[in-house]
């Protein structure tokens, strides 16, 4: 039986940060037989720097504080 179907899976390293020194199996601590279900596995990395995060913080709250109807 032929089935065609897409999966998109996340993953959160250990301890919140993700260690360049290590493989991605140790940063994410999945097994092998579950990472060989996958033909493509790539890392999002989040650079930590105050400001962005700041930036995109008050941008996120800025936006759901405009669209809220009491706030108006």
């Amino acid at each position: 039986m032929h089935a065609r179907c897409s999966v998109i899976a996340a993953a959160n390293p250990i301890g919140g940060v993700y260690q360049s020194n290590k493989n991605f199996n140790d940063n994410v601590d999945l097994t092998d037989p579950i990472l060989s279900r996958f033909d493509l596995l790539t890392t999002i990395r989040d650079e930590n720097t105050e400001e962005e995060d700041d930036a995109l913080a008050t941008f996120v709250l800025n936006s759901h504080m405009k669209s809220h109807p009491k706030i108006r």
